[in-house]
């Protein structure tokens, strides 16, 4: 029972303390607000500490060239308005105090699509201020949107350097300088994009010659400068998009190996295939008038090889069972058959009149046949060669 009744009294004494306190804090307040302008910055020289922590990349848009973040920012700077003794206040010496009633340096994004760009500090937000007139801010900056300089020419393994400038106007140097910026980054608050590494990142104090800054020239100007390097995780794209090519770049030049009568049948399978994942690629790849990325060269190619490889498989099934075949086409065969495989052969057959000999006929099947299948090898090395090297080459060029 005594125990009870010592915890309420020590409950109640700590209640006391607390609200004394804050009347203390509310009366200091009171005091050192009497007569204070808000509006009007003190007439000694402001040294401006600022801090930007990067808690969320939210996404880039390539298509619009936009990144949006949610950040954290701290600043602190002095006000030598707002000291006062801390003897004459029961030893306080830090009280909150609301910040929509404190004089606030004027901050920008300069590089944000938004018309304005003035970081917004919510009106609840609280200030911590010490009795040497120092004042402490932290406010969350939802959604911040800036400018990114996006190259997709090597996606899915693309990266880009995006930049976040944060920019105060003043009219002299004498008014507010940053004295010094500093950037944070994977803290134990920072959340993870699905589809963004956070590769590396730099800041600094920096000279800008944006338009903008030019335009108002008659401001002394300071630019706090983080860059941001993104990568991309293309595993989503790769699985999606374009292993599936690989395999279709295999099935393209099994098709050789097939019967005739399959073989047109599995060339137009391939090429509907090929179809929809160009259709999936299509949508994968961000949108640009500039440039072809080279993920969607190797797509593009990958059709155009099962496209010339089905053209090459119906002239052959007319060629091999109509007994047709055109006239340059025959002559090179001619001669391939002369250099490479039979050095006799331009003697044994010097027409196309195959009627006239004994065993026309005969003849002029197997020669059919053997133009065919000479004909038809020599695509088979050759599609095997331009598919080896587009995959080789191109996914070289990406990855590197």
């Amino acid at each position: 029972m005594i125990k009870i009744y010592l915890i309420i009294f020590i409950t109640i004494i700590l209640k006391i303390k607390s609200i004394k306190k804050t009347h203390e804090t509310e009366i200091i307040s009171n005091a050192i607000l009497t007569g204070y302008d808000k509006t009007i910055k003190h007439s000694n020289p402001v040294d401006l500490i600022i801090q930007l922590s990067l808690e969320e990349i939210v996404s880039l848009e390539e298509g619009n060239k936009i990144l949006t973040t949610n950040t954290r920012i701290y600043l602190e700077w002095t006000d030598s308005r707002l000291i006062w003794n801390s003897s004459n206040y029961n030893s306080i010496n830090k009280i909150p105090i609301k910040s929509n009633t404190l004089w606030i340096p004027e901050l920008r994004v300069l590089n944000t699509p938004d018309s304005n760009g003035l970081l917004q500090i919510p009106s609840t937000n609280k200030a911590i201020l010490e009795s040497n007139g120092k004042i402490s801010l932290i406010f969350n900056v939802p959604l911040m949107k800036t400018r990114c300089d996006v190259n997709i020419l090597k996606f899915p393994y693309d990266e880009h350097i995006c930049s976040i400038q944060i920019i105060s106007l003043m009219k002299s140097k004498n008014d507010l300088v940053i004295k010094n910026a500093q950037f944070f980054q994977n803290g134990t608050s920072y959340v993870e994009n699905l589809h963004w590494y956070l590769k590396d990142s730099s800041y600094g104090l920096v000279d800008s010659d944006n338009q903008q800054v030019q335009a108002a020239s008659k401001f002394f100007t300071q630019v706090f400068e983080i860059k941001i390097k993104l990568q991309r995780k293309p595993r989503y794209q790769m699985i999606s998009g374009f292993y599936p090519a690989y395999f279709l770049n295999l099935m393209t030049i099994l098709i050789y190996f097939v019967n005739d009568g399959e073989q047109i049948k599995m060339t137009i399978d391939v090429i509907v295939t090929q179809c929809v994942y160009l259709i999936i690629v299509m949508h994968l790849t961000p949108v640009s008038s500039h440039y072809w990325t080279h993920a969607s060269l190797y797509s593009f190619f990958s059709f155009i090889f099962c496209v010339i490889t089905y053209c090459w498989v119906v002239l052959a099934y007319q060629m091999k069972y109509q007994k047709y075949m055109p006239k340059p086409i025959e002559k090179m065969c001619i001669f391939i058959r002369t250099i490479l495989i039979d050095s006799k052969y331009k003697y044994e057959i010097d027409s196309s009149d195959f009627e006239t000999k004994p065993n026309g006929k005969e003849l002029k099947r197997c020669h059919f046949e053997k133009c065919v299948n000479i004909l038809h090898y020599l695509m088979h090395i050759f599609m095997f060669i331009m598919i080896f090297v587009v995959d080789i080459v191109l996914w070289l060029v990406i990855v590197s």
